[in-house]
């Protein structure tokens, strides 16, 4: 990309920026931004709400497994569940993580993840039942290889729209930009 990610400007604020004021709209217990490379200069341009931190993952080089690993083991003995969304979709709709919530508190999980018209997508609730089974894969696949393996922890809260584009390459970011400029 040039630059890191989730620092890509949008409407006035970073990428990341807008996964973070998209979380703390809503009432959660803590929020925790996990980051890796360049974290001095995203933590410098980035606004928390009172309930966040900055957690740094030393070993964000071997992929999105070891930030999950990381947040996971950063989150307060009393959080007994907890969301999990990219730092480069910053468009994550308000209503996947409501329904996503109101599917783990119908159901208990252990498991929720967003399904947007038949795609998996984020976010993704863990219930910290399920913690330590996450938490072992490692490179850029989270815990999709564990609940590929555990199909029936996964409960579905599906969503009737399209999925929130991920900003992975400079096409990505484009088609983003695109994408916001077509709904306004």
């Amino acid at each position: 990309m040039g630059s890191p990610k989730q620092l890509l400007p949008l409407d006035g604020r970073s990428m990341l920026q807008h996964v973070v004021d998209r979380l703390a709209a809503e009432s959660l217990d803590e929020i925790v931004v996990v980051l890796g490379h360049a974290r001095q200069q995203i933590e410098g341009v980035l606004q928390l709400p009172s309930r966040a931190r900055v957690l740094f993952n030393p070993s964000f080089a071997s992929g999105q497994a070891s930030s999950l690993r990381a947040g996971l083991d950063a989150m307060s003995e009393n959080v007994r569940a907890t969301l999990v969304l990219l730092g480069d979709q910053p468009d994550i709709p308000s209503e996947a993580i409501r329904e996503v919530r109101r599917v783990y508190a119908k159901t208990g999980g252990p498991v929720v993840r967003a399904v947007y018209r038949g795609q998996p997508g984020h976010p993704v609730l863990l219930d910290r039942s399920v913690w330590s089974h996450v938490t072992h894969p490692s490179g850029d696949r989270g815990a999709g290889a564990t609940l590929e393996r555990h199909p029936e922890w996964v409960r579905i809260a599906a969503i009737d729209r399209s999925p929130p584009l991920e900003a992975n390459t400079p096409d990505d970011f484009r088609s983003l930009l695109e994408s916001r400029a077509e709904c306004t």
